[in-house]
């Protein structure tokens, strides 16, 4: 058997070895050809096994290479296949290269709910120039996730709330491409189980008023940077208070007059911050003037931050790192105590 490796233009068989393609506006581009070459395919077969030796219920795996280095899993797998009632496998087509074979379940609520035990797989797989045959792979049991929170008034002191008031905490994976996870309804505690990987837990109070202070894990201070899930873990607080900080402002051109089409983006001062804080950030965010070019920003944690006002036209990409850079050195260093309120009125920025 022969296929067709996943290429990327023109000839490179992972995205980081693509050539890139830079089209300006109003132009068109053509000769954009990409050279496909057929090679030998192999089969993959073997068993998937529970930790206790049984065979799993028929269970959905992927099988990823280096295609999808740096884009994701999603749609580029070499091959998908389904263990039988036995625990046997068997995949065809699959080109020379290194590979990770991986359950594809990656959403357990349900099952964490009703108490039951989950498993997973992720174990790497090297196809050379024949078939691999009886491979062994071992499923492992999800981590917990448990923890509890709490509400702190103005003073610090730890205050009882009537239960339905706390709707969410989730989980986002800190980078790659999982989906977001977690409990609703949460009351005082919380518990639900995942795969091993970083995650950032977010949370949501359906109370005005109550913003999340800090979140922590063994006594850590995770708030809003990622952690590393590899064992269960058992000892996360989110903290709530009915202190925050604001931040508010009108965002005026380099005329002077007041800008209606402003976005105004909002990072931390640190570096170190601008990646790893999953899909759905309150430190790395954007909002829209309103029309008389006013803004206000209501749940940003204390700390140090860069404000900075540009075109909203200019904001498709601007959480890049290497634009968050560029941005920095025009943008307005915010210092924000816990119950600060502070007015920064900011002027447009062109950044280059």
């Amino acid at each position: 058997m022969q296929v067709y490796r996943t290429t990327f233009f023109p000839t490179a068989t992972t995205a980081s070895a693509a050539r890139a393609i830079v089209v300006s506006s109003g132009e068109e581009r053509t000769g954009v050809n990409v050279a496909l070459r057929p090679v030998a395919a192999f089969r993959v077969s073997g068993w998937l096994v529970n930790p206790d030796g049984t065979a799993p219920p028929p269970t959905a795996f992927r099988l990823i290479g280096d295609a999808g280095r740096d884009v994701g899993d999603d749609g580029f797998e070499a091959a998908n296949g389904v263990s039988d009632a036995s625990g046997r496998f068997l995949v065809v087509g699959v080109p020379p290269g290194n590979y990770v074979l991986k359950t594809t379940k990656v959403r357990f609520g349900l099952e964490a709910r009703r108490g039951e035990q989950t498993y997973w797989a992720e174990q790497r797989v090297a196809v050379g120039d024949k078939d691999v045959e009886d491979l062994t792979i071992a499923l492992r049991p999800t981590f917990r996730l448990e923890g509890r929170v709490e509400f702190r008034d103005a003073s610090g002191q730890v205050i009882r709330t009537n239960a339905p008031q706390l709707r969410v905490v989730y989980f986002q994976a800190a980078f790659g491409d999982l989906p977001p996870f977690g409990i609703e309804g949460v009351a005082e505690t919380f518990a639900t189980v995942a795969l091993p990987g970083q995650y950032v837990l977010n949370a949501r109070s359906a109370v005005a008023g109550w913003y999340v202070q800090s979140v922590t894990l063994d006594g850590k201070d995770i708030t809003d940077r990622p952690f590393d899930l590899q064992t269960d873990v058992t000892s996360l607080v989110v903290t709530y208070t009915d202190k925050h900080p604001t931040v508010s402002g009108t965002v005026k051109d380099a005329r002077g007059e007041t800008s209606t089409t402003a976005a105004v983006l909002v990072f931390p001062a640190d570096p170190a911050r601008w990646s790893g804080y999953g899909t759905d950030s309150r430190t790395v965010t954007s909002i829209q003037v309103t029309r008389v070019g006013a803004y206000k920003f209501e749940s940003l944690p204390a700390g140090d931050h860069f404000l900075v006002a540009v075109d909203g036209a200019e904001t498709d990409t601007w959480t890049d790192p290497q634009n968050l850079e560029k941005l920095a050195r025009q943008a307005t260093r915010v210092t924000l105590t816990a119950s600060e309120s502070k007015t920064v009125d900011l002027t447009l920025k062109v950044v280059r």
